[in-house]
């Protein structure tokens, strides 16, 4: 048993890791930087592809935090797949969310962190106010 376990785990470490993806984030943030409760709150992510390769896949983790007593606490948090399917070499796409805000007025903080091809590659946080 031991042997099979060494024998996968030189398998394992002899795969190379998959080419390395050659991305940026070019363009991101809210179309405002304050709202009213109930206003349509959109957020928008433009990523170019500065590499050689496709990019087939991109997702975005995101969080919001709101301020209380000073400090910022995480009331939601997604994991989103992007429906952008390929962004060829030289090429940039955006990416565009829109929610309502909700009945709760305060400072808030969005926050993402965008995957492209499984590699991180880039993030951005934004601080919004929303009141009634």
């Amino acid at each position: 048993m031991t042997n099979m376990l060494l024998h996968v785990s030189l398998i394992l470490s002899a795969v190379p890791p998959g080419p390395a993806v050659k991305a940026e984030i070019v363009d991101s943030g809210t179309d405002k930087d304050a709202y009213k409760v109930g206003d349509k709150a959109t957020v928008r992510i433009s990523i170019k592809n500065t590499g050689d390769r496709d990019i087939t896949k991109v997702e975005v983790r995101a969080a919001i935090e709101k301020e209380f007593l000073g400090n910022f606490v995480k009331v939601m948090s997604d994991h989103i797949q992007v429906p952008i399917y390929r962004i060829r070499p030289g090429e940039t796409e955006t990416y565009k969310q829109t929610a309502t805000i909700p009945n709760f007025p305060g400072k808030y903080r969005v926050g993402t962190r965008v995957i492209a091809n499984g590699q991180e590659i880039g993030e951005f946080q934004k601080t919004i106010e929303v009141t009634r």
